[in-house]
């Protein structure tokens, strides 16, 4: 019996240590996955503050545009 639990006492700290690992293991992940969503973020809110510019100068153009054909038909 002694043997037996000696064997059981090896395959639950082999199992303590793996849980640990995986622990660590996920923890390293979410880190990393946070850091790359945040940069992900400031990736998407750039992409916005440059599509904003675009439209606006569109906007612009096209108001400018419009009232060169209003003042030209007058």
């Amino acid at each position: 019996m002694s043997a037996i639990d000696t064997s059981f006492q090896r395959v639950f700290d082999e199992m303590r240590a793996d849980r640990m690992e995986f622990r660590t293991d996920m923890r390293d992940l979410r880190a990393d996955m946070r850091a790359g969503f945040a940069e992900l973020r400031a990736e998407m809110v750039a992409l916005h503050r440059q599509v904003m510019y675009l439209l606006t100068g569109l906007v612009v153009a096209l108001i400018g545009a419009l009232a060169a054909v209003i003042v030209a038909a007058f």
